[in-house]
C-alpha cells in the first residue's frame, strides 16, 4: 500500500452490493497508530431485499450475492428499496 507520507488507507464497503463476508485486518501496525479492522464477517444475504437477491441456479442453493440498488434499477435511487421492506 505504502500511501502518502507513508500512511496507507483502506476501505470495505457495501455500496456496489454483497457476496461474501470480508475482513481488512491491518498486520505490524505501529503501536498507538489509527489501524482498526474494517469489515463484515457474517453473511449479510438472508437481509438482502426480494428486488435484490442474486439467486444460485443450483438446487437448494438460495441467494448467493445482493447486488446494488444502482445495479438492480439502472439508477442511483435506493428509495424503492427502502420502501418495499
Amino acid at each position: 500500500m505504502d500511501g502518502t507520507g507513508g500512511m496507507d488507507f483502506y476501505d470495505v464497503s457495501l455500496v456496489d452490493g454483497f457476496n461474501l463476508p470480508v475482513l481488512v485486518a491491518p498486520q505490524g501496525a505501529d503501536a498507538g497508530g489509527n489501524c482498526a479492522p474494517a469489515g463484515c464477517v457474517v453473511d449479510l444475504n438472508g437481509g438482502c431485499p426480494a428486488e435484490l437477491r442474486v439467486k444460485s441456479k443450483a438446487a437448494g442453493a438460495g441467494v448467493v450475492a445482493c447486488k446494488s440498488a444502482c445495479q438492480a434499477f439502472g439508477s442511483p435511487l435506493h428509495r424503492r428499496v427502502r420502501e418495499s421492506r
